[in-house]
């Protein structure tokens, strides 16, 4: 078993295992372990058929849950029981069922809304459909009659565009504004190629706006990674989710939106989005 820090030349390999082996949440993933390596400190273990990411700032037994294969989990498991207090963080619920199967009575697990992933529809990002949306429909129409709009590819605008519309985002006042994610975001930009991300940029009246994007998780399924704003305009993060659904090829029909991290703004925000699904994580500790 290899310990690394989480590194580029390393994504072929955990992205076969997680393809092989995952539950496909976003979690789990190699682009988003990567964009989030310096905020939560994160580093490998990892083999040819297995996995899992210790985070730093929780100290020494705290570790995402394991990929890989049934055999290597329950050996990295138990060799992990016999070094104190462990906990495992981003439990899926089949990941919850494994615990309880082969190391009962051994675990206390809790339910981590603040984790759990929102799975939007496609179909609902794009039409806006229903009574529910009514005014971001209205506020949309408002703002296209007052102002020129263009969509242009993410990888097609120069990074800097990207970086300036964070930053003006960053720095307004906003009710994310304790979301910790500047870090998050700069890796975003920064390897936009090599993380095959890919999405859209708004111009409005001839300057950028907007930025919004993400990764193929799967057949079906994108993970939405970036999404700011440079104006504060009624209507334009819905245009510029209702644009970004129009991009993804017609196979997507889903967007993990990823999680909330408690905060209440951000929750309520993604819960008046229509989730269509959820994906519930857990926490496990050792007893």
């Amino acid at each position: 078993m290899i310990t690394a820090e989480i590194s580029l030349d390393l994504k072929e390999k955990i992205s076969d295992i997680y393809n092989r082996f995952g539950y496909k949440d976003s979690a789990h993933s190699f682009e988003s372990m990567y964009i989030w390596r310096e905020e939560m400190g994160l580093s490998f273990v990892y083999s040819d058929d297995f996995y899992s990411v210790q985070e730093a700032s929780k100290g020494p037994y705290s570790w995402f849950f394991p990929v890989g294969s049934k055999d290597s989990k329950i050996e990295f498991i138990s060799d992990q029981l016999d070094n104190g207090n462990l906990h495992f963080y981003y439990m899926t619920s089949d990941d919850v069922s494994f615990i309880e199967k082969h190391f009962p009575d051994q675990f206390t697990i809790r339910e981590a809304p603040e984790s759990s992933e929102y799975i939007m529809s496609r179909d609902i990002m794009e039409n806006l459909p229903g009574s529910s949306f009514s005014k971001d429909r209205g506020h949309i129409n408002k703002m296209l009659r007052e102002h020129t709009f263009e969509t242009k590819s993410i990888q097609s605008v120069p990074k800097s565009v990207i970086y300036d519309i964070s930053a003006e985002w960053d720095a307004s006042k906003h009710i994310f504004e304790n979301l910790p994610d500047k870090a998050a975001n700069i890796s975003v930009i920064e390897h936009l190629d090599v993380l095959d991300i890919e999405g859209i940029v708004l111009y409005m009246d001839g300057s950028p706006c907007a930025v919004c994007g993400g990764f193929k998780m799967n057949s079906n399924t994108v993970d939405c990674v970036i999404q700011k704003t440079s104006q504060k305009l009624q209507g334009l993060t819905y245009y510029l989710r209702q644009e970004y659904a129009r991009s993804l090829p017609p196979e997507i029909q889903f967007l993990n939106w990823e999680e909330d991290l408690g905060i209440e703004g951000l929750r309520r925000a993604k819960q008046l989005m229509q989730p269509v699904n959820m994906i519930n994580m857990y926490i496990g500790e050792s007893k």
